[in-house]
């Protein structure tokens, strides 16, 4: 399982240099739930981005638990992205 997701991160993050090279990403696989990892994370980072699964309809509208934790435990500014609806 370590091993699909540090091949997802390094995809992600390839892409991410590619489309914006000037940003600086710092990629980390850790254990644990997303929520407090990224709170913790998040006290050395200038900016925490999450994405966010668009359920659709009313559901759609609201936060997944990843992205409410990132929110209310993170120690600096947290960017909600929500992809296109299918």
């Amino acid at each position: 399982m370590l091993s699909s997701a540090t091949d997802e991160l390094a995809a992600a993050v390839e892409a991410l240099r590619a489309d914006a090279p000037d940003v600086t990403v710092t990629p980390r696989v850790v254990d644990g739930g997303a929520g407090p990892a990224l709170a913790q994370l998040s006290e050395t980072a200038d900016v925490v981005v999450v994405g966010c699964r668009g359920r659709g309809g009313f559901q759609g509208l609201l936060l997944g638990s990843t992205s409410q934790s990132a929110l209310r435990g993170a120690q600096c500014p947290v960017l909600v992205v929500r992809g296109a609806e299918a």
